[in-house]
């Protein structure tokens, strides 16, 4: 579920976000190394953050609860004459490129955009979003719980 939600947004990213190349990866290692400038910038990073659950709620059977898939676009920029203003239509593209897109788990909303770094001219940025969705899991005879999560497409 993970995986294939990261590997949409960026095959979204890749195919809307024409400014960074096809420099846009999905990340994930050691936080520290994180915020490392890559080579080629301009540069995207798509970077799982947490999935949140409703409380439970049976509604006859199965369960279902809401989701909240958050990930994060980092945005690695550096200008040439140090002005941040110049990374502004990259973020709006990354933004454009994701509100309200689709994946097999739910719709894409923005949460919101933060300056993470400033040093000298190297700008990195963070736009957040929500990916919301349904799961149904099912409860066997025995009444355990089963392990397997369906997802159940968001109509929103």
């Amino acid at each position: 579920m993970i995986q294939e939600i990261s590997q949409s947004l960026v095959t979204q990213l890749k195919a809307k976000v024409e400014a960074v190349n096809g420099n846009i990866l999905e990340w994930s290692g050691d936080p520290k190394e994180l915020l490392s400038r890559p080579k080629n910038v301009p540069a995207l990073r798509v970077v799982y953050d947490r999935t949140d659950f409703s409380d439970t709620e049976t509604i006859s059977n199965p369960l279902v609860q809401d989701t909240d898939h958050r990930f994060d676009v980092i945005v690695f920029y550096r200008s040439l004459r140090d002005k941040g203003n110049e990374v502004y239509p990259l973020i709006d593209a990354v933004y454009e490129a994701l509100d309200g897109f689709q994946t097999d788990y739910g719709k894409v909303y923005p949460v919101g955009i933060q300056l993470l770094s400033h040093e000298a001219m190297e700008f990195v940025y963070v736009v957040s979003f929500s990916v919301k969705g349904l799961t149904q899991s099912g409860i066997e005879e025995d009444g355990n719980k089963t392990t397997q999560i369906n997802f159940i497409e968001n109509e929103a």
